[in-house]
């Protein structure tokens, strides 16, 4: 055999003893692997599936005005002007709304905004045109009231004040609503409900209860959900959380007093964000908001999971739905961290 055929044959040779071992090595490199849930996890799964549940309603703070959607709900929380520049949207459109006003246990007036110009060059509006009914009787009653117009000129120059029984009055005098620029605010002793989609001309009566004075937004979410005892409870079982709106958040107390500080884990059925706001009003980051590969394989029911640091406090809870949520009300089981 020539030197040359023996030199080809040897690499050849050597190819054909190797190649099995290489592919032995290369099938144990791509074991399959076995994903164990931790016994945590294995809990929420267990939980998520049960068949007894605590149901909880949580609240739609909606009702406040247009400014309180759930995604933009941090505005709302940081006002401290009930009315505000809210009587008109982002594009510059009235909104056709009717405010009433009370005072002690008298309704005072209902008025509505009918016309504004809006200046491009300076961003300024002006020229603002309202029409209302005052309520000399104080009573819930609007029948027969006759319907007033004030045009408010110049409120970004100076701030304009509005006394419902006499029209535009002074700085010095008695007043119920200023408007300074766009921006209305109330005195310190009157109180505001808003009727959406309604117009003046229609309204006679005025309505019973959800009258707010020129707070903080976030203090006004925390006295309407403690007033109304909407607390998140039972917080070591399956929890039925049902909005009480089908398209807007829903939002909720916890009291933590005595629980201690811990890492909280938040394990829905749906697609959602769960913020958090703690006593002074600021919005907490969560730490954690991804899903392990274990819990992704073996736990179909859980869509949305989100890791707090708490300590003994009362939180505001916002469930936010997103656009893959349809269902109406979801599970949610909350354990502390490992």
């Amino acid at each position: 055999m020539s030197k040359y055929i023996e030199n080809i044959q040897r690499p050849l040779l050597w190819m054909i003893i190797m190649l099995p071992l290489i592919l032995l090595m290369s099938c144990e490199d791509f074991e399959e692997q076995i994903y164990l849930m931790s016994d945590q996890e294995v809990l929420v799964c267990e939980r998520l599936a049960d068949t007894l549940s605590y149901e909880i309603t949580a609240a739609d703070l909606r009702f406040y005005g247009p400014a309180w959607i759930g995604s933009n709900i941090e505005s709302a929380l940081e006002s401290t002007e009930r009315i505000g520049a809210t009587w008109y949207d982002d594009d510059l459109v009235i909104e056709p709304d009717v405010f009433v006003f009370i005072d002690g246990s008298d309704t005072v007036a209902a008025l509505q905004f009918i016309d504004f110009v809006y200046d491009e060059t300076t961003e300024q509006v002006d020229s603002i045109q309202i029409v209302y009914m005052y309520n000399p009787a104080g009573s819930i009653s609007f029948d027969s009231l006759s319907v007033d117009t004030i045009l408010v000129e110049n409120s970004h120059t100076a701030t304009a004040y509005i006394d419902f029984s006499q029209g535009l009055v002074s700085a010095g005098s008695d007043w119920n609503i200023s408007i300074d620029g766009a921006v209305v605010q109330q005195n310190s002793t009157s109180k505001v409900a808003r009727l959406e989609n309604v117009s003046l001309l229609a309204f006679s009566t005025a309505p019973l209860k959800n009258y707010v004075a020129d707070i903080s937004g976030f203090d006004l979410a925390i006295n309407y959900l403690s007033s109304d005892s909407v607390y998140l409870t039972a917080t070591d079982s399956l929890l039925i959380i049902k909005r009480e709106s089908d398209v807007e958040a829903g939002y909720m107390l916890w009291d933590r007093q005595g629980l201690g500080e811990a890492e909280i884990i938040f394990n829905a059925s749906d697609y959602m964000t769960i913020a958090l706001w703690d006593e002074s009003g600021q919005i907490l980051e969560p730490l954690n908001e991804s899903l392990s590969l274990e819990l992704i394989a073996y736990c179909h029911d859980l869509k949305t999971r989100m890791t707090y640091d708490l300590g003994e406090e009362t939180y505001l809870i916002q469930f936010l739905p997103h656009e893959q949520m349809t269902e109406h009300s979801f599970r949610l089981v909350i354990v502390e961290g490992e």
